[in-house]
């Protein structure tokens, strides 16, 4: 229809929809032209950005591997007593023998009730006491310390039972000390619930009453604290803690989470959150309660500072008491032995030096190569770039060798890892280039099925990096690094070439020879490693190894990608090819409207020409009719 919706009246005949559209051919030309160039950058800049995600994988994740001793120059370390000590040897380690004589091993603060059973005398010894006689295995805090505790009788609480809060509550105690709570006031209108146990429902009450020996209540708050304690995890210094002020937390409950079921699972969960790297648990099977600091020696402890009387001290210092703690210890053969409870906590003390309150790992003692070393404080030291594990009192020896077979490896993987990184660049840079097939524009693959046009544009983009100036310095520099003598390293092998790789064709695909690799390393054990991870300390590419020369290719061609096509396929990244593409996508935008008021001035003109020849036909009819 035209833009006044009149043509086809005058009965003229023309198809003025296909005039219209005839004339915009040219315009819709040019627009494809655009939309073509601008596809066209938009795939190659897919095509760097798939370049610029391998090589940074290639460089960070493969050449790293290639720059260290432990892999180009890995050793092996046996020990002839595995009982005593193992170890490791890193790539800076010296082919030799290490004598080793372990006096003592460190330990780790570790604390834990005693088992119930019996002593000498036939008593009852261990397990978890508790104040409430009646609740034996109990699992909760509260009967841990107290006798008994309730809710105050009309004190001024709410409680909340299957979703619904009641206003008053009131306890009876029989004579066994089971207490039965009846609530009333439903704020809901629902009818009293009566004859509940504690754990049916949870209390918000302002005050609660505990029960002494004598049977006798007080009243307490609900939010005071009725437990409180810091655990430390390491000793302090005159300068403070010696880790960090995270080495020591706080621990704090009041009456209502008592009363609301703190249970010793969940004194266990809070200690391990404090993350200050000590341990908790309970064994609700043998009844006891753990704790252990992760970290061993003299300066990490299992340390407790108490609140003082009035805020959570005295009940604290009673759970701890009842816990029956004892300290676990290594014994002469370095086996746990357990110490019976000997602390006697108090509301008030502090275990900052763990002497009083507390217990402390102990410092290994060991002596390598006739030298000894007796700070250890986690059965581990590491002495000429082998690392000894100690794992009990003795001697042994200990041989360091190169590991040959792992080297091999390393330097095959090398290859296979080179050869991709090579292969998928020349690849790009030799992709055969289709001519025939351009970018398709939208009216065209509207006439085309979608597996056609992916097999179309599969075409289209092959050879969108052909030639490329930036791919080909990469592939150019890539071989001259590996080829290039690396200069200043010991012997005669100099090259990577001299270890056995050579190259397969004239695309620079090497390859290895296993055999002439391994005498390089039985000739010159260190040659692996001055060849391929040779790090010069003024960066001279001469010499570099062949895994920094590569890393820096990689690095100057991403800087080069970069600055061609970004990083990814963002276009507004401030690349010559991004900026082509928002140039013209701004063309477009602007020719799209420019041919938007073309094709209106072309409806326009064709409802004038129908208009005039409507009048026309009106004159002429209305002579003829007069002249009738």
């Amino acid at each position: 229809m035209g833009v006044n919706g009149i043509y086809g009246l005058s009965g003229s005949g023309l198809d003025i929809e296909s005039l219209v559209k005839v004339g915009m051919m040219s315009k819709q030309n040019e627009y494809d032209k655009m939309y073509k160039s601008e596809t066209k950058l938009n795939w190659k800049k897919e095509a760097y950005s798939t370049l610029y995600t391998d090589m940074t994988s290639f460089n960070l994740t493969k050449l790293s591997d290639y720059k260290m001793s432990s892999k180009m120059n890995a050793m092996t370390a046996t020990s002839s007593n595995s009982n005593t000590v193992t170890a490791t040897a890193n790539g800076n380690a010296a082919s030799m023998a290490h004598s080793v004589n372990v006096s003592s091993l460190s330990t780790n603060a570790y604390f834990s009730t005693q088992v119930k059973g019996k002593d000498a005398d036939g008593n009852d010894v261990g397990g978890i006491t508790r104040a409430n006689e009646n609740a034996e295995n109990s699992l909760y805090l509260k009967d841990n310390v107290f006798k008994g505790i309730r809710v105050k009788e009309g004190a001024d609480a709410t409680y909340t039972y299957n979703d619904v809060t009641y206003t008053g509550m009131t306890a009876t105690t029989n004579g066994q000390g089971e207490t039965t709570y009846s609530l009333t006031g439903a704020t809901d209108g629902s009818s009293d619930v009566s004859g509940l146990s504690l754990a049916s429902f949870t209390t918000h009450a302002s005050t609660y009453q505990i029960q002494d020996d004598d049977g006798n209540w007080t009243d307490v708050a609900g939010d005071a604290a009725a437990i409180s304690f810091t655990l430390r995890s390491s000793k302090t210094t005159e300068g403070g803690l010696s880790e960090s002020e995270q080495a020591a937390q706080t621990i704090s409950y009041s009456y209502e989470d008592l009363m609301n079921g703190k249970s010793y699972n969940n004194l266990a969960s809070d200690i391990k959150g404090l993350n200050i790297g000590i341990q908790a648990s309970y064994d609700s099977v043998n009844d006891t309660f753990t704790l252990y600091n992760r970290t061993g020696g003299a300066d990490n402890t299992i340390a407790f500072d108490i609140a003082d009387a009035d805020n959570g001290g005295t009940y604290a210092a009673q759970l701890l008491n009842n816990l029956n703690l004892g300290q676990v210890v290594k014994d002469a053969d370095g086996n746990d032995d357990f110490t019976a409870p000997t602390h006697a906590f108090a509301a008030g003390q502090s275990g900052a030096d763990a002497d009083a309150v507390g217990a402390a790992g102990t410092n290994g003692s060991v002596k390598i190569d006739g030298q000894t070393y007796t700070d250890i404080k986690d059965n581990k030291i590491t002495v000429g770039g082998v690392t000894y594990s100690l794992l009990g009192t003795g001697s042994s020896r200990v041989t360091v060798a190169q590991d040959t077979a792992s080297i091999v490896d390393s330097v095959k993987s090398f290859v296979e890892d080179y050869n991709k990184m090579l292969d998928e660049l020349t690849d790009k840079y030799n992709e055969t280039v289709y001519s025939d097939y351009g970018v398709l524009t939208k009216s065209q693959e509207e006439s085309m099925t979608k597996e056609q046009v992916d097999k179309w544009n599969e075409k289209a983009k092959s050879g969108i990096l052909y030639r490329d100036q930036i791919v080909g310095k990469i592939i150019s520099d890539m071989r001259e690094a590996l080829s290039t003598p690396v200069e200043g390293t010991d012997g005669k092998y100099n090259s990577a070439f001299s270890l056995g790789i050579s190259t397969t064709n004239d695309r620079g695909h090497i390859q290895l020879d296993d055999e002439k690799l391994k005498k390089a390393l039985e000739a010159e054990p260190n040659s692996v490693y001055q060849i391929f991870g040779k790090l010069d300390s003024n960066d001279e590419y001469s010499k570099n190894g062949v895994a920094q020369r590569l890393s820096d290719v990689m690095y100057a061609g991403l800087k080069k990608i970069k600055a061609e096509a970004g990083s990814s396929t963002e276009v507004s990244d401030g690349s010559s090819i991004g900026n082509k593409i928002l140039e013209w996508q701004t063309k477009m935008s602007d020719f799209k409207k420019m041919m938007s008021t073309y094709e209106n001035l072309l409806y326009k003109k064709y409802d004038n020409m129908e208009t005039a020849i409507q009048k026309l036909t009106t004159t002429l009819g209305f002579v003829t009719y007069n002249q009738q």
